[in-house]
């Protein structure tokens, strides 16, 4: 039986992916420009994700929910102020609209762990909803939508605190010895910590981060202190200072010097290129997913070949875990490294092996 067709308003990363993920998933998926033409009508779509960011929120909902009809259900799905969920069925009461609201929380789009829908309860068209998502094959857990969007905050924010607290961790293992991976093993076997998200590196990127400081100022705004979470942010902005700091420990002044750096996709690495350029110093990236024609940060230098980047540096940084990088012949990066040093952001390497070799490698989280 044919599948009934599905709507996903807005075009960003989140919506485009949710998407491609529903059509991976047998539903007939019509991707929705607030000022776009459809190539049918909108009327006769049932079930639409909202997909589009906070500060355009209630602008695309002025422009486009209105053609909605009464059967219609209207899922937001990325994160939004808490509440958002039920002023938006509250002002489509107050306009005679008959659409029912839902939110939903999930992580990981194409491959969820779980999915939580919030909504009225025992409403049918939240029962058709969780219907269409039971075709992820994975837990379902129905709330109210405040609950729903509750979670979603705090379940990142959760995260984002696992990842600052392995940071913190680390910074002692450098200081005092012992191999973060290790005591990350050990403190992962407690079941009720588990191993998930103790991986420490350069910190946690702009979508957290975004998430987190939007907690904050939701807590400040309604009379509740968020020390914890001030923290976690907090640890994370010191934690980008980790490459600088450690360059500075081997080079010295960084003021002209060259350095190779491999893997500039996220946040945390494009934050880390703009202190080193800060300081003067002459960059030379490599990412195994990217092209010439991606936006690089200025003055710096690309190159399409990895080797090229390290022809003339006096340190190479790994910002990226990937398996291109894993997977290295290590002994010809030895003979073309200008110097042997190599920070590693990611503790893709055992320091006992790249010691033998003959680099100075300086994982995170470990004695040197």
């Amino acid at each position: 039986m044919m599948k009934q067709t599905l709507g996903v308003l807005g075009g960003n990363s989140i919506g485009v992916a949710l998407a491609d993920s529903l059509e991976k998933r047998g539903y007939p998926v019509v991707l929705i420009e607030p000022t776009g033409e459809l190539s049918i009508p909108l009327e006769t779509i049932k079930f639409v994700f909202l997909c589009v960011d906070s500060s355009q929120f209630w602008s695309v909902v002025e422009e486009t929910v209105s053609f909605l009809t009464k059967d219609t259900c209207l899922i937001i799905h990325p994160t939004v102020p808490i509440g958002t969920g039920d002023q938006l069925q509250d002002w489509c009461d107050q306009k005679g609209l008959k659409v029912v609201v839902a939110s939903c929380a999930m992580m990981e789009i194409q491959h969820p762990s779980h999915i939580v829908i919030g909504g009225q309860a025992n409403h049918p068209k939240l029962k058709e909803l969780r219907h269409i998502m039971l075709s992820y094959d994975v837990p379902i857990l129905m709330t109210t939508r405040k609950e729903a969007e509750i979670i979603q905050y705090t379940r990142n924010a959760f995260l984002a605190t696992k990842m600052s607290f392995i940071n913190q961790v680390a910074s002692f293992c450098e200081t005092f010895g012992g191999d973060i991976q290790t005591i990350a093993r050990g403190i992962g076997m407690d079941p009720r910590i588990g191993q998930g998200a103790l991986k420490a590196g350069i910190g946690f990127g702009e979508s957290l981060s975004d998430n987190l400081l939007s907690l904050i100022e939701q807590g400040k705004q309604n009379g509740v202190k968020t020390p914890l979470l001030e923290a976690v942010q907090e640890i994370n902005d010191v934690q980008g200072d980790w490459v600088k700091n450690r360059l500075r420990r081997e080079l010295g002044a960084l003021e002209g010097k060259t350095i190779a750096i491999w893997g500039v996709r996220d946040q945390p690495a494009l934050d880390i290129i703009e202190q080193l350029l800060a300081e003067g110093m002459e960059l030379h990236l490599y990412d195994p997913f990217l092209s010439s024609d991606h936006s690089f940060p200025r003055n710096t230098i690309w190159h399409a070949d990895k080797w090229k980047t390290v022809e003339q540096a006096e340190a190479l940084i790994i910002l990226q875990e990937c398996q291109p990088f894993q997977e290295v012949d290590l002994l010809h990066l030895k003979e073309k490294l200008n110097h042997p040093l190599i920070l590693d952001g990611r503790n893709l390497f055992y320091p006992d092996m790249m010691d033998m070799l003959g680099f100075r490698y300086i994982p995170v989280g470990r004695k040197v």
